[in-house]
């Protein structure tokens, strides 16, 4: 998250910290919030977009907008 701060700096951000499955500790901390950002891996094929399991249960899943951002 450094880079977003430095980035970024009047955009409040918070780091979490929890134990359990990850799609579910994501719905739980992001209930309240107003946008949920989430890094995903590039797929070596231009031609296919695929989501792990976590990004797609916060597409369906999470009350607020959802940004997925592709890491470099």
């Amino acid at each position: 998250m450094a880079p977003g701060r430095t980035d970024v700096p009047d955009v409040p951000m918070v780091e979490h910290l929890d134990r359990g499955h990850a799609s579910q500790v994501l719905l739980a901390a992001s209930a309240h919030s107003r946008l949920t950002v989430i890094g995903r891996r590039r797929h070596p094929s231009q031609l296919t977009w695929k989501l792990g399991p976590v990004a797609h249960a916060a597409l369906h899943h999470v009350p607020c907008p959802v940004a997925l951002v592709p890491h470099k």
